[in-house]
């Protein structure tokens, strides 16, 4: 992970080697929007459970994880509240089910499976 401080980049390190299926929609970032706090989420290589990082503007947390999403997630969205450090979390997984979560500025409150036969025609 590579950060911009406004003067120059810094390497953070790696964060992980073993990402779900190629192609795009594997990784997200999203701001929450009270705190400034930077959550990076992401699918791991055959796994149901999306992993996340939170950063401070100085360091990383530990890594973290959702509750399972079902199957390997191969599309992740995110968005944040304007007015809190809400987040909601979209995930489609490999058999096609949409699974969403939300994080309330310090854990995930909720969970769910929304839908079983979600199609798309890319990966973006």
């Amino acid at each position: 992970m590579i950060q911009w401080n406004a003067t120059a980049f810094n390497d953070l390190g790696l964060i992980e080697t073993t990402l779900a299926a190629a192609g795009s929609g594997i990784a997200e970032v999203i701001y929450e929007q009270q705190s400034g706090e930077a959550m990076i989420l992401y699918s791991e290589n055959n796994q149901s459970s999306l992993r996340y990082l939170t950063w401070d503007g100085l360091s990383l947390s530990a890594e973290g994880q959702l509750p399972s999403f079902g199957g390997e997630v191969y599309v992740i969205r995110a968005a944040a509240d304007r007015a809190s450090d809400q987040i909601f979390v979209a995930g489609l997984d490999k058999f096609f089910d949409l699974n969403v979560a939300v994080w309330d500025g310090n854990a995930w409150i909720d969970t769910r499976e929304i839908d079983i036969s979600v199609s798309y025609t890319s990966r973006s």
